[in-house]
């Protein structure tokens, strides 16, 4: 089974993709995630030393004073660790290294109070402490390729971007929302077993792809991420991301077309259960004014669509937003950003809750606006407005307005 899965992976993905022999590109083009405007993800702690740490909190404070099912207030934390450690020089494989990560979450979910679908507090989830990631990497030495292998987050590679991070919206944060609500799509603090491969066939091209299990029974707060099965009751989840730079150095922009394929067996909403399932979607973000080199206007904007409306909650899922680096001459580092979801529930869902009379639910849309304070290289403070319009899509919650501010330090 596993060499038959393994065999459909990478049938489905070359079609998919159809890259023919390319030329591979420069090592500048790894550099994805390093916008012009993102603080640093890790701080070394030993410099001179094959470990590298790094030591994070972050919380949620937000209210709603305005509309939902009732008025309420909640907090919400997260701290987190991370490692890597080199073991170029222990095992003589170029660019090896073995990596982890933990989790402490605790707190509350303001999203249970105003009854609406997406969190407000983008860190709830999983409120225990954690063994999240573990797993080897290979990063080659020219920038050719990276591969993973071992309990990984599919989460940190695709369907991402750094202009989603300021969010405190579960819609936009992380991982837009359009795909975890459809398919086993994990994000930390959760991970699963899996293995990915990412190459640069040209300058401004990137491909990559990923073979994940599907057992989310193991994310329970009482295994503690400690429950490493390797049963995957729904199949394999398959990912494969094609990612265009528009400019390889300065990258002023990214355009990402990507699908999933999930090979077992789901629930729908009218039939039983049901084999396969897929999703496509586009995912870009370009910079569209540069006052000077670290100020700048840019949009972030995505399309997901999941034709089977038998098995997914969200067949259309949509997003659009703006941020403006250094708005202000003298706070060069800052991040003002604005954005909107609109999510569209499904006709067979519908069908399925008037059956069991329920009222039916159309959709939601989620909008924020945010300003980040880059206080230092450590520590930033983001304040926070949101408007929740049709919570839940049942058409009967008061439109919510919530106001808040995500704390973030870098030890």
């Amino acid at each position: 089974m596993v060499l038959f899965n393994l065999a459909i992976f990478f049938i489905f993905f070359n079609f998919l993709v159809g890259l023919p022999s390319f030329f591979f590109g420069s090592e500048e083009n790894k550099q994805l995630q390093a916008q012009d405007f993102l603080i640093a993800d890790r701080y070394r702690f030993f410099k001179d030393s094959d470990l590298d740490l790094g030591l994070f909190y972050m919380n949620n404070v937000v209210e709603n004073p305005v509309g939902g099912r009732r008025k309420g207030i909640a907090y919400c934390d997260s701290y987190w660790l991370t490692v890597s450690y080199d073991l170029e020089n222990k095992i003589a494989v170029k660019g090896l290294s073995l990596n982890g990560s933990a989790f402490y979450r605790g707190g509350d979910n303001l999203s249970k109070t105003i009854g609406n679908q997406f969190n407000v507090n983008q860190i709830y989830g999983e409120e225990t402490i954690r063994l999240a990631e573990f797993y080897f990497m290979v990063n080659d030495p020219q920038g050719h390729y990276q591969m993973k292998l071992g309990r990984i987050c599919p989460g940190d590679d695709f369907v991402s971007s750094s202009f989603y991070n300021p969010f405190i919206n579960n819609s936009f944060n992380g991982t837009p929302a359009g795909i975890k609500y459809n398919f086993p799509f994990v994000s930390l603090p959760c991970s699963v077993w899996g293995s990915y491969l990412s190459i640069n066939p040209k300058p401004n091209l990137i491909w990559q792809m990923g073979i994940y299990t599907t057992n989310t029974r193991v994310f329970s707060n009482d295994y503690n991420g400690l429950n490493l099965t390797f049963k995957s009751p729904q199949g394999d989840l398959l990912i494969s991301e094609l990612i265009y730079l528009n400019d390889p150095v300065a990258e002023t922009g990214h355009y990402k077309i990507g699908a999933a394929y999930l090979t077992g067996k789901k629930p729908s909403f009218t039939d039983g259960r049901k084999r396969g399932n897929y999703t496509l979607y586009f995912l870009g973000d370009q910079i569209l004014y540069r006052l000077e080199k670290d100020r700048n206007l840019a949009t972030f904007f995505g399309f997901f669509y999941a034709p089977e409306q038998n098995l997914n909650t969200f067949p259309y899922f949509s997003l659009l937003g703006f941020a403006f680096k250094g708005i202000f001459p003298s706070r060069q580092e800052d991040v003002f950003s604005l954005g909107g979801t609109y999510a569209v529930y499904s006709k067979k869902l519908r069908e399925a809750e008037r059956k069991s009379g329920i009222k039916p639910q159309f959709f939601e849309i989620d909008l924020e606006l945010n300003y980040l304070f880059q206080i230092s290289d450590y520590c930033t403070l983001t304040p926070s407005i949101q408007y929740i319009i049709n919570p839940s899509g049942y058409g009967t919650i008061p439109n919510a307005m919530v106001l808040g501010i995500q704390t973030f330090l870098k030890f």
